[in-house]
């Protein structure tokens, strides 16, 4: 074990070689001696010793406590004093020097010991404290954080370099400032308020000020605050910060980029929810909740088939059970009863940034009215189908071909009765007579009948060719006043109506977008029909109304006429159906045509009688118009459909 190694300092040389033996004799090493102050200082800056036994009264120009501030001057060593007087005035002297220890003389050799030990452990204890203290400022100094002391009026007591770095002052400057000197006018109260708290003894964890640079730009902080006591009182506080300014713009834009995320989310007119692998529901939009009526914190949390199916188990045709079995996306129609619509259901799978599937988003559109227009697309395209039929296969030609020996038959009739006259000279009077009664009238009279109901026939043929063409024209949607059109309509019939005395109501008609020659011509036939049967026994009377429901208009055109009998009432809208009074002229095509136009907008329409009271013929025009252009049907029914 190496020795201590001492430096003795005495100018008296007996005592001096006494000291060197006694530490000697004690296990020190005696590396040097001096007598003098000045000599002193020469060898302890000469051999570095462990520690310097320095008599204070020295003759010569410089004494102990001199010497020793000299050596302390340029050495981290320790010194212990030497003196036969331990008076204040020397001790105080002898303070600025720090000395390690003092042995007054005469001392033994337990005394001198215990002195230089203590001298040593407390050298070795200074030297770890000064060690630790250098490495705290260090770490303190390298730390990106913002550290910082204040005093209890909140003069500022210590800065580190990331505080001095962050804020732009230097040491110095630092020095000079109160804590509220770099504190953002913004953000003043609420950090007077933390700081009256913290010393008042409370630690407060993640509290968020806004300082501001010397330059006077704001940064935003976050630390840990507490207050240091001594002696049950507050001195100082201390808070380490860190700069996140930068955290709170982006916090700020994702709260924007959040907040922008759900107004879209909820503005989506489809039921839209994200659900787990276990068919929970984790998220539901504005649009879900209100039609399956119940509130958000009654959807999360539970399973999406109880709560849109009503059910405790998922349907075998669900799309989301499909995508946890193989992952991909999957598409479905099916109709809930519960709501009482058709849904188009399409899932997409949610996979986690290790490529495992947790859930998918579920997004559920309502095609029920989608499903009613084709049903009645198709039932148009087959009655088309049905008309180009009949027109192409059945009629056209047949009939070019009765007019065709008609006319051949009339002509040849004149020929036989230019021949038959001249040779009436010869035939008996009473069969000349038959002869051209039979020319002049039976031939006559069934040519004209043949002729007449070839002309009904291509009446017909032409009203099919007319129903056929409906879906080929196309619709001009604008906003109608159906006040107006339905007064002109009547104006139409006021010759008939003034003759038979109608009275006619016209209530307050809701406007509507729709076709002006389809609605003139659903009105016309609809107004034509209740002129035609009414009951020429009571005064005639004829309705219009109309009201604003849900999502379309209702219109209805009532009369106190004949009345249809209930098996009828569907079947008169087929073509050439006919019910009521036969005396009544037409073809069994105005309703065909009435019902077609209003499928053609989407629409529907109905008859209620009751015979012998009246009738009430109701179409309704939905808000949302089918799509218009010229195109075929088929074009038309497939923009419709979509």
């Amino acid at each position: 074990m190496q020795k201590t190694r001492i430096v003795v300092v005495e100018d008296d040389v007996l005592i001096r070689k006494a000291q060197c033996g006694r530490l000697r004799k004690l296990g020190y090493e005696v590396v040097g001696s001096a007598s003098t102050g000045d000599e002193a200082v020469a060898v302890a800056r000469a051999l570095h010793p462990d520690l310097v036994l320095m008599d204070i009264e020295l003759g010569g120009s410089m004494d102990g406590i001199q010497a020793a501030a000299a050596i302390r001057s340029h050495l981290d060593v320790p010194i212990v004093y030497v003196t036969a007087y331990a008076d204040e005035g020397i001790l105080e002297r002898a303070k600025p020097t720090d000395p390690f220890g003092y042995v007054v003389k005469p001392y033994g050799e337990r005394e001198l010991r215990t002195t230089i030990e203590m001298a040593l452990y407390k050298d070795k204890a200074e030297r770890r404290l000064r060690e630790s203290e250098a490495q705290l400022k260090d770490f303190l100094d390298n730390a990106n954080d913002l550290i910082q002391i204040v005093d209890t009026r909140g003069r500022i007591v210590y800065t580190n370099q990331g505080w001095r770095t962050a804020l732009g002052y230097s040491e110095e400057e630092s020095r000079g400032l109160s804590f509220f000197d770099v504190v953002h006018p913004d953000g003043m109260s609420h950090t007077q308020e933390i700081f009256q708290r913290v010393m008042a003894g409370e630690t407060i964890s993640n509290a968020e000020m806004i300082f501001k640079t010397k330059q006077g730009t704001a940064i935003s902080v976050e630390g840990n605050v507490n207050c240091r006591y001594e002696h049950g009182r507050p001195v100082s506080a201390r808070g380490i910060f860190r700069d996140i300014t930068e955290r709170k713009i982006w916090e700020a834009e994702i709260i924007k980029a959040k907040d922008q995320w759900e107004r879209t989310f909820d503005a989506v007119p489809d039921l839209v929810m994200i659900l787990d692998a276990g068919h929970r529901i984790l998220r539901v939009n504005r649009a879900t909740i209100e039609r399956l009526r119940v509130t958000k914190e009654d959807a999360l949390g539970r399973y999406c088939h109880e709560v849109f199916h009503g059910t405790d188990v998922p349907p075998d045709i669900c799309p989301h059970r499909r995508l946890l079995t193989d992952g991909v996306e999957h598409n479905a129609e099916l109709f809930e009863p519960r709501l009482g619509c058709a849904f188009h259901v399409s899932v997409s799978p949610f996979y986690d940034a290790e490529g495992k599937l947790w859930g998918a988003v579920h997004v559920a559109r309502d095609i029920t009215e989608r499903k009613r227009q084709e049903e009645r697309q198709k039932q148009l395209v087959e009655e088309i189908k049905q008309f180009a039929y009949i027109v192409s296969h059945d009629l056209r030609a047949p009939l070019a071909n009765v007019r065709g020996f008609t006319r051949e038959l009339t002509e040849s009739l004149a020929a036989i009765e230019a021949s038959l006259r001249e040779a009436a000279e010869s035939m008996p009077e009473e069969t000349c007579l038959e002869i051209l009664r039979i020319l002049d009238d039976d031939v006559p009279e069934a040519i004209h009948f043949i002729d007449s109901s070839v002309s009904r026939m291509n009446r017909l043929v032409a009203g099919i060719l007319q129903l056929s063409r409906i879906g080929y024209n196309e619709l001009h949607m604008e906003r109608l006043n159906m006040n107006d059109l339905v007064v002109e309509t009547f104006k139409s019939f006021s010759h008939e109506m003034q003759t038979r005395g109608i009275e006619v109501v016209i209530g307050d008609l809701p406007e509507v977008t729709a076709d002006y020659a389809s609605m003139e011509h659903i009105l016309g036939n609809l107004v034509s029909n209740a002129i035609k049967y009414l009951d020429p026994e009571r005064a005639g009377k004829i309705s219009v109304t109309g009201t604003r429901t849900g999502d379309e208009t209702i219109y209805r055109i009532e009369d106190n006429g004949t009345g249809v009998e209930e098996s009828d009432q569907e079947r008169i809208f087929d073509i050439f159906r006919r019910a009521g009074r036969t005396d009544v002229p037409g073809e069994g095509m105005g309703l065909t045509y009435v019902r077609t136009l209003v499928r053609r907008h989407g629409g529907r329409i109905w008859c209620e009688s009751e015979p012998g009271v009246g009738s009430a013929f109701s179409f309704t025009v939905p808000d949302v118009a089918p799509a218009t252009g010229s195109c075929v049907l088929a074009k038309t029914l497939g923009a419709d459909a979509g």
